[in-house]
This record gives structure tokens, C-alpha cells and sequence, in this order.
């Protein structure tokens, strides 16, 4: 069984700092959805609260795209793709802000680790974002993890209120509050990864959530 369901308790930190690892929003799936009620509440869970408190941020359930490979592996992101797309726009707002304040070691840290997966293979090194969303949102997210809105300001998207609302909330910190606050993200935000073998075995799944009482569908 372990072999088709794998579920552990994960910080941001292992979920999102494996190098040759990435992950890509089904086509099926909606839209990024989250507005200022669940940012401000991320934003609060994570800047008020206390600095050794960890915050239950919810699943992440995911199913592997093809066999493992000694270049990017990709995993579809079948359930949290909302908290995951919030986290990586508030990781690009540490680093952008970083920038703004030379901080440039930092800022390249937050890239390398947590916004872009990498490998060198056939002689090049590869680079590409961390996720990938769906056909409507993707070149928004782009912009954001490549720091296109460092410099300038978009409105005309929800991942770019996303980004200006936490660059609203971080415009005031120095260097050190935002290591610290990104330190906060990354090793104190939990989640439950769910580890799901194949597509088959994922309907499965929520199929026996749902004889459980949750209310969940089969496209859920």
C-alpha cells in the first residue's frame, strides 16, 4: 500500500527545496482563486504569530508525471495548488524587496531554492519555474518568480493583487525581519504531502474520502 499512497508531514523548506523537482497544475483544475480573505489570513498566521509556533497550512496531494529521471521531475498538483501558488508569490516578494535592499545573496537564495528547479544535463544546466499553472494563469505566475513586477506595477490579474498585497505588507522590512520571516515560511508553515502513485489510484483515494463523509467529487 505504501507503494500507491504516500502521505508525510512536510515544512515548506522539504517540499519546495529539492532542486530537480517541479510541479504542474493540471489543465482541469480552476483558476487561482484566493483573494485578500485567505492571504490576509496566511499573512496573519505567519507574521503574528509566535516565532517557534507552526502553522497547519493543509494537503498537498500530488501524482508523478512519468517515471523518475536524472533531469526535472515533474508532479501534477492535483489538490493545493491555492496555498502552493500563494506561497511561491510571497517568496517572490522576499526576494524582490531583498533586491531593493542589495540584499542580492539572499534574494539569489530564494531563487535557487524555493522559486525555480534546476539540473545540469546534456552538457547545460536547465532551469524552469516551480510550478506551472493552467493556460489563464501562467504567464501572470511567470512574471512574478522571474521579478518582472520588482519594477513595475500590474493590477490587471489576481497572482498580481496577490503580489502587490504582500508587497504591501513587507515594504517596511529590513534585511534581517525578512530572513526571519522567511525563515517563518519555509521551516515553520506545514503541510501534509500526499504522494499518489498514479491518476487511478488518486480517484481511489478521494473516492474513500468521500465514503468517510467529506464532501468531496470526483473531479475534486
Amino acid at each position: 500500500m505504501s507503494n500507491i499512497i504516500d502521505a508525510s508531514e512536510l515544512t515548506i523548506e522539504a517540499l519546495l527545496n529539492s532542486p530537480r523537482q517541479a510541479y504542474i497544475v493540471p489543465r482541469h483544475q480552476r483558476q487561482f482563486e484566493w483573494t485578500r480573505e485567505q492571504w490576509s489570513d496566511l499573512w496573519e498566521d505567519i507574521h503574528i504569530g509566535q516565532i517557534d509556533e507552526s502553522h497547519f497550512l493543509g494537503s498537498i496531494v500530488v501524482i508523478p508525471v512519468g517515471r523518475p529521471s536524472v533531469e526535472i521531475n515533474y508532479f501534477e498538483v492535483n489538490d493545493g495548488q491555492q496555498r502552493l501558488t500563494t506561497i511561491l508569490i510571497l517568496l517572490s516578494v522576499i526576494r524582490d524587496r531583498a533586491q531593493i535592499l542589495n540584499s542580492d545573496k539572499f534574494a539569489k537564495h530564494i531563487s535557487d531554492y524555493y522559486l525555480f528547479a534546476n539540473c545540469f544535463a546534456g552538457g547545460a544546466e536547465k532551469v524552469v519555474p516551480k510550478m506551472t499553472l493552467g493556460r489563464l494563469d501562467n504567464e501572470a505566475f511567470e512574471d512574478v518568480l522571474s521579478g518582472k513586477l520588482q519594477n513595475e506595477e500590474k493590477n490587471s490579474h489576481r497572482i498580481f493583487e496577490c503580489y502587490t498585497y504582500f508587497k504591501s505588507q513587507i515594504e517596511n522590512l529590513n534585511p534581517g525581519e525578512l530572513e526571519n520571516l522567511k525563515e517563518r515560511i519555509v521551516n515553520k508553515i506545514i503541510v501534509v504531502h500526499i504522494n499518489v502513485a498514479d491518476k487511478l489510484n488518486a480517484f481511489r483515494l478521494f473516492e474513500t474520502l468521500n465514503d468517510r463523509g467529506l464532501a468531496l467529487s470526483a473531479v475534486d
